[in-house]
């Protein structure tokens, strides 16, 4: 959850390879003033859109404030930030461009909503190659407000649609304020934990937050769109472990494994009774894995068994 591996070196140099040309002739014919262009483009070289198509977090951002900073400076007709968004035109070259859009969200792979690990995501063709379905990619800075980043390749994050048209919008997350799923590690901080709630009911919260965490939770409703699996997956997690023993649990383990021929792993077993993985590592293979494995890390502590032991 909020974590993104690196594109490979071959994503890096596919991607750079379809747009950096494209990309840079439409810049010198955008009718930007020469000293505008100059920023982008020094000497006429490339070498600034590359950093920009696929310079990693660390570099990219700061380097965005340092190019906004200059143009701004020397944008003496105030028109030069609709031009560079025409120019790099996102519209145009990913999301109007069912192949090139399908190929992308193939290469990062993702199988759930980064934002919030509740919804599949999955790239979906026919045999015959025809699109039927990929996920949103959210603009991590908006690209209406920052469209030197418009086709960055890190600030290209895939999303469930409720995430990113409904919960994110155009809010703007900070560098340095906000985890950044291509900068977090596999295993958050944060905990999901459950409380009692009036009327036999079940509530979710979240714990333990880092301050990166809480204001990111924050922006994306993360704890309110949650709250609402309480009563039905954490519910059936919880009545299932209390209205059987311990030793049970375990022996249901057991049993799934030895029905294999211990041929599957704990993690496997733990999958097949309650749906979820349990390693950070592939949380986003499956929903709400993140936020079972937490409910089952707290629901082991009550009954004071070993139930997570790898």
């Amino acid at each position: 959850m909020w974590h993104l591996k690196s594109p490979s070196e071959e994503t890096l140099t596919w991607y750079k390879d379809k747009f950096l040309d494209d990309i840079a002739d439409s810049l010198k014919n955008a009718e930007l003033n020469d000293e505008v262009l100059e920023v982008i483009m020094p000497k006429g070289g490339k070498d600034v859109i590359e950093r920009l198509l696929i310079a990693p977090p660390q570099e990219l951002y700061p380097l965005n404030i340092e190019l906004e900073n200059q143009i701004k400076e020397k944008d003496e007709a105030g028109d030069s930030k609709e031009k560079i968004f025409n120019a790099f035109d996102y519209k145009g070259r990913i999301s109007g461009d069912k192949e090139v859009a399908y190929d992308l969200a193939k290469r990062i792979g993702t199988r759930t909503c980064v934002y919030c690990n509740r919804i599949y995501s999955f790239t979906v063709e026919t045999e015959d190659g025809k699109t039927v379905a990929r996920p949103d990619f959210d603009h991590w800075l908006p690209k209406v407000l920052h469209p030197l980043l418009s086709m960055s390749l890190y600030n290209l994050i895939p999303s469930c649609p409720i995430c990113n048209r409904s919960i994110k919008l155009r809010n703007d997350f900070e560098y340095g304020k906000h985890v950044h799923p291509y900068q977090s590690s596999e295993e958050r901080q944060f905990r999901f934990q459950y409380e009692p709630a009036p009327e036999g009911q079940w509530k979710l919260k979240l714990a333990n937050c880092s301050p990166e965490e809480k204001e990111t939770a924050k922006l994306l409703k993360t704890e309110e769109v949650y709250n609402p699996y309480a009563n039905s997956e954490v519910k059936d997690i919880l009545e299932f472990a209390y209205k059987n023993t311990p030793e049970y649990l375990l022996d249901l383990r057991d049993k799934i494994m030895k029905a294999y021929g211990g041929s599957i792993s704990k993690e496997h077993a733990y999958r097949m009774v309650f749906g979820t993985e349990m390693n950070a590592s592939v949380y986003s293979d499956r929903p709400l894995s993140k936020m079972k494995k937490d409910v089952l890390m707290q629901l082991q502590e009550a009954l004071e068994i070993k139930l997570i032991d790898f």
